[in-house]
Parts: C-alpha cells; sequence; structure tokens
C-alpha cells in the first residue's frame, strides 16, 4: 500500500504540471477505469473495479470484496496476503480481468486509479478480514427461499437467472444444468460439494476461470446452503 502511494503522490504532481485542471480530472478518469472494463488492457474483459466493490459502507450491494473507501490508508490487502495496493489491484486485473501485464506506478492509468480511490471517504482505514474456507465440507440442508434472494444479490449479475446462463459474463456455467452436465459421476453430495468449493474457492485452489472467492465474511455458510438449495443441490 504505502510502496504505491510514495512512488504515485509525487508523480500526479509531476505529470499535472501545477494546473487545477489537470488535478481535479485525474480522479474523474480514475473512477472512469474504476466502473467500466477499461481498466483492463483486454478489450475481452467485462469486469471493472465496481464489480466487486463498493466505494462506500452505506452501499447496499452484497459484493465479493467489500467496500474500498478508506483503502489508500490499509496496512494489507487481500485477507493480509498483500502489502502494498499497487500488487493487490495486480492481482486483480491478473486473475479476473484479463490483463496478465498488470500496471505500473508510473503509467498514467495507475495514477488516475490511485488518485480517484484516494478521493474517497476514508471509512474503513483498517485492513478488512477476508477468509477464504480452505478445507470443503457439506454443509446441512438450506432454505431454497431464502437462496432465491441470496442468489440474486450474489450470483444471478454474472450467472443470470437459473438455467439461462443470460448473465454479464460470456460463458459462465448455467446453473444448474451445466454442474450436473460436467459431474454427473459425482453423485447429488458430490455435486452440492463441487457447488460449494467453487462458490469458495472461486478461480483458486485448484480451479479455473474468473471467479472471485466468496469469504466467510462475505456469505456464511448459512447463507451458501441456503443457494445450494436454491440452485438445486
Amino acid at each position: 500500500m504505502k510502496r504505491w502511494c510514495w512512488l504515485v503522490a509525487p508523480m500526479l504532481v509531476a505529470a499535472c504540471g501545477g494546473t487545477d485542471d489537470v488535478v481535479r480530472g485525474a480522479p474523474e478518469r480514475g473512477r472512469e477505469l474504476f466502473t467500466t472494463p477499461s481498466g483492463s488492457r483486454n478489450t475481452a474483459n467485462v469486469h471493472s473495479c465496481a464489480t466487486c466493490h463498493t466505494t462506500s459502507s452505506l452501499d447496499a450491494r452484497r459484493v465479493t470484496g467489500g467496500t474500498l473507501a478508506g483503502v489508500v490508508a490499509r496496512p494489507s490487502f487481500w485477507g493480509g496476503r498483500e502489502r502494498d495496493l499497487l500488487s493487490a489491484t495486480n492481482d486483480c486485473l491478473r486473475y479476473f480481468m484479463l490483463d496478465s501485464i498488470g500496471m505500473t506506478a508510473d503509467e498514467a492509468r495507475a495514477k488516475d486509479l490511485y488518485a480517484y480511490l484516494e478521493s474517497l471517504p476514508q471509512e474503513v482505514p483498517d485492513a478488512v478480514p477476508f477468509t477464504v474456507v480452505g478445507d470443503i465440507y457439506d454443509l446441512p440442508g438450506g432454505d431454497a427461499s431464502r437462496g432465491a434472494a441470496s442468489y440474486a444479490a450474489l450470483c444471478q449479475s454474472c450467472h443470470g437467472e437459473l438455467s439461462t446462463g443470460q448473465g454479464r459474463i460470456v460463458g459462465a456455467a448455467r446453473l444448474p444444468d451445466d454442474t450436473r452436465a460436467e459431474h454427473l459421476i459425482e453423485g447429488p453430495e458430490g455435486l452440492r460439494k463441487i457447488v460449494i468449493e467453487k462458490v469458495r474457492h472461486g478461480a483458486f485452489l485448484g480451479y479455473s476461470g474468473r471467479m472471485p472467492p466468496f469469504s466467510a465474511e462475505v456469505l456464511s455458510d448459512a447463507e451458501l446452503a441456503d443457494v445450494v438449495a436454491f440452485i438445486g443441490f
């Protein structure tokens, strides 16, 4: 975090040339990078930072990454796995936004994005817990009616309504159809665990794709059991 702050802040001043118009413009350009897929160099990317993050603790959306209000002052990122903001940002670009190169501290989009993040309210300056559930275990049966609301809030934007696959991500699994077709041999209990593992691990720990992991703080076991019931496992 501090590494990017130290590198970027002086460069912002140097790049601005002392004109108020440019100083004011940097956060505006950063907001566009934050809210649209243009943050990635790869034109096939459909994600933005705002897909997984909010900019205020008052935002009612439920997202995997939580709020970034106060992020420039935090001591660590990704649940303590990264110690500077630029590295954490590049993790997101590589894993979820198809940008294998990432950004360097001296390029324009890095400076603009940092300026935007710096302009956010400093509501949550402390490290944000992000617990990835490593060991996968089956869950007690959930409530499908409650799961419908959680699915709509957390899953539907990417996967679409059940059995449609008509969400924002081209090629995202049609739930539950694709899961059953790809893992038919697993049986009912195995299918449940596959869904649970994909939700908990996302694109990591042996899985591929571009799905972010749902931490224990974002999605409780009880809520996940409800989602699994709604999906039909």
